[in-house]
């Protein structure tokens, strides 16, 4: 399936969940204008999520977000947010971690130049759509300069969680500075 069939196919389900979400919202009687409120923010919501997951479907590649598959342990390529620039990013393993998880990634720089205050988000969920409509995110960031040509190894600690909420890990980067290579003399 090529990209432009993924999309229209998301975006067909999405219609889908949203005209029966709107059909089952129409068979219910009112309980009070909270309730109502309530259910319009529901669906407003996730119409929201839908969207978002539309728009970085089509974004030009590399995507804005990179989901990691943290059993093949193989990079994907990411675009920072607010760049034309994308690295690499790899998931090497998710491992129980106090009253939670602990995911380490490698995140690649393929240019001649350094970066530094990489940070970004590690989104993860049950599924692609449940991960960007609940917003589980948890933020990434280092101190370390991400040299030229080479891995810098990250890891992310989330507490609480459960193993079920780690089905889909997506991670989205962004970087504060580009620095040229430190010779040494």
């Amino acid at each position: 399936m090529n990209r432009a069939e993924s999309v229209i196919s998301i975006f067909s389900l999405a219609c889908l969940v949203g005209f029966c979400a709107i059909a089952s919202h129409a068979q219910q009687k009112p309980s009070g204008q909270s309730g109502e409120t309530e259910r319009v923010k529901k669906l407003e919501e996730r119409v929201a999520a839908m969207a978002d997951l539309v728009d970085i479907l089509l974004r030009d590649d590399p995507p804005a977000m990179a989901w990691l598959d943290c059993t093949d342990k193989n990079f994907r390529e990411v675009r920072l947010t607010g760049s034309a620039l994308s690295v690499f990013v790899a998931c090497d393993t998710i491992e129980p971690y106090l009253e939670g998880h602990r995911v380490k990634l490698r995140i690649g720089n393929p240019y001649a130049f350094d970066f530094l205050g990489l940070k970004g988000f590690l989104w993860h969920g049950q599924e692609r759509l449940e991960t960007l409509n609940s917003q589980r995110k948890t933020e990434i960031s280092s101190t370390q300069r991400l040299r030229s040509g080479t891995w810098l190894p990250v890891e992310v600690a989330i507490n609480p969680s459960k193993p079920s909420e780690f089905r889909e890990i997506g991670v989205t980067l962004s970087i504060e500075t580009v620095s040229p290579v430190q010779l040494s003399p």
